[in-house]
């Protein structure tokens, strides 16, 4: 079962084989990561959903001023 553990100052999640295995991931691959309202998403940056969740994390760091006056109405 994959743990969130802590390294130094910061954390890392240790991923069992098995899950690994089972999401087509492989070690070296290129993650992209995105909170969600109960967790995180991991995605492999080449897949689909690692390019629209890198479009909209690059879209929210561009915005920013537009998306936190749009949170507030």
């Amino acid at each position: 079962m994959p743990v969130i553990t802590k390294i130094g100052s910061s954390h890392g999640l240790v991923i069992d084989k098995a899950t690994l295995a089972s999401s087509g991931l492989q070690p070296g691959d290129e993650i992209v990561i995105a909170p969600v309202q109960d967790g995180i998403v991991v995605a492999a940056k080449a897949s689909k959903r690692g390019r629209i969740i890198a479009a909209m994390q690059e879209s929210m760091a561009r915005h920013a001023d537009a998306y936190r006056t749009l949170a507030s109405s």
